[in-house]
């Protein structure tokens, strides 16, 4: 410590422990102020983190439940997954490359450019995604989220910004969900979230989405098709299935 009695002592060296003591000491109930300070600092850097984690997933959501658009929603109503996807060969599909995910399609899904919101840019190091095209019946996207350094997302956060993205929506109503926490072949934790919800009062649609959190990583697995599409359930429910990421 700079501030040690030793030294002080070698340049005052008429004076007292006491003076040093008055001079340099905190007292007890000062001590505890500053303890609880800090812990106050680390609380509220903590619940910013949270936050920033629920944000994040949460604008991953409303992007993609943005870009469903009227036009899209209304061909949820109009045309169903096709069914000889059930039988059809799948694509063996690995999104991000490096990172020991694999899982299987029913269609290609094409990497897409989407520009990150003043939000995320603020919490998010990088992005990547991939979607299928709009003609196909339902909807499937899958995005990768690399937080900023210091940032580690926790997995039951960012899984309520995920669905709290869609509920919130001005053009959606009679939200409804389920939610439960599964493991991933190659032992991965995840949560699982179906639901349903009408759009603009006119078109009803069912989703499954999957959300897991790796290291500083974030992993969403987006899908949306017609509420009375059946198959639509089936397929979605074999691409969360095949997924594959090592813990």
């Amino acid at each position: 410590m700079s501030n040690n009695f030793g030294s002080w002592k070698g340049e005052r060296p008429d004076g007292t422990f006491e003076q040093f003591r008055d001079e340099f000491a905190i007292s007890g109930n000062d001590a505890e102020v500053a303890k609880r300070n800090f812990r106050r600092k680390n609380s509220n850097i903590k619940k910013i983190v949270v936050i920033s984690v629920a944000i994040v997933a949460g604008l991953v959501v409303a992007a993609f439940a943005g870009r469903l658009g009227e036009k899209v929603a209304r061909s949820f109503k109009e045309t169903r997954a096709p069914k000889e996807w059930l039988t059809s060969s799948w694509k063996t599909f690995s999104p991000f490359p490096g990172r020991e995910t694999v899982m299987e399609t029913p269609v290609t899904l094409l990497p897409r450019k989407r520009p990150m919101a003043p939000e995320m840019r603020t919490y998010l190091a990088s992005m990547v995604y991939y979607e299928n095209n709009e003609s196909d019946g339902m909807r499937i996207s899958v995005a990768a989220s690399t937080y900023k350094e210091g940032i580690v997302p926790n997995l039951e956060n960012a899984a309520k910004g995920a669905v709290a993205a869609i509920e919130g929506r001005p053009e959606t109503s009679q939200f409804d969900h389920d939610t439960q926490e599964i493991t991933l072949e190659g032992g991965q934790k995840a949560i699982l979230q179906k639901g349903s919800y009408v759009y603009k009062s006119s078109f009803a649609a069912q989703f499954a989405m999957l959300t897991t959190v790796k290291g500083g990583e974030m992993y969403q697995v987006i899908i949306a098709y017609g509420a009375a599409d059946d198959t639509g359930g089936e397929i979605a429910d074999r691409i969360i299935r095949s997924i594959k990421m090592k813990s």
